[in-house]
């Protein structure tokens, strides 16, 4: 048995299908967002220890989950999952010699993201003061200050251009700061340039500092 709706019946349906169907996209729309590629952001390296290089970043991604991936190439090749915000850290065991190249993907889209580079560029320390001053005799205290570059620890000058430096080094306190103090015993042969250079925990190496010293004299 068949019902005829009325024009009025009809107009209402139709209104109520009209009024519903905005409502309806907006569901359809948050079932199915637009995807899109993830972005790299502050890609860069810090060193903690002499053969020890953290690689750090960030990843935004609308559609970010813990285990999207950031793959690096050039400068090393390894890859590492990202935390639920998106952070990464990987950790090298020797410094990159060359431009690092990072990719993140989505691991559900396997959409990825433009490709990142990164230079790792160390600085080496800085001789900023070199200087001797005379105690007794022969006796003498050099000193001066280093200013520390990228890599942490220890920094190590060596004294040179006398005879009586040859081989003499000293590591330089929290500060930068070194003092060697040592009589200058080859007689005639200890006038002239002291030199000094830094070296810190990852073998860069400063700049080569001098100071003229007037040394010991032949007593004969």
């Amino acid at each position: 048995m068949f019902r005829w709706l009325s024009r009025t019946s009809r107009s209402r349906s139709a209104g109520l299908t009209h009024r519903a169907r905005p409502w309806l996209e907006a569901l359809e729309d948050r079932a199915c967002p637009t995807a899109s590629p993830p972005a790299l952001l502050n890609l860069y390296a810090i060193q903690t220890s002499p053969q020890v290089v953290h690689v750090i970043g960030a990843v935004h991604d609308n559609n970010i989950t813990a285990g999207d991936t950031v793959t690096l190439s050039g400068g090393v090749n390894t890859s590492v999952e990202v935390n639920a915000n998106g952070a990464f850290d990987i950790q090298l065991q020797s410094p990159p010699s060359s431009p690092i190249v990072a990719t993140a993907v989505n691991d559900s889209t396997l959409m990825a993201s433009s490709q990142v580079s990164y230079t790792y560029s160390p600085d080496a320390p800085v001789v900023t003061s070199f200087g001797a001053d005379h105690n007794y005799g022969n006796n003498w205290t050099f000193s001066g200050r280093v200013q520390a570059g990228t890599a942490p620890g220890p920094i190590t000058v060596q004294l040179g251009g006398l005879q009586s430096l040859q081989n003499v080094t000293a590591v330089c306190n929290s500060d930068g700061t070194f003092f060697v103090t040592l009589n200058l015993t080859n007689a005639g042969n200890d006038t002239g340039l002291a030199t000094v250079t830094a070296t810190d925990s990852g073998g860069l190496t400063s700049q080569q500092a001098a100071f003229y010293v007037i040394g010991a004299q032949d007593p004969n």
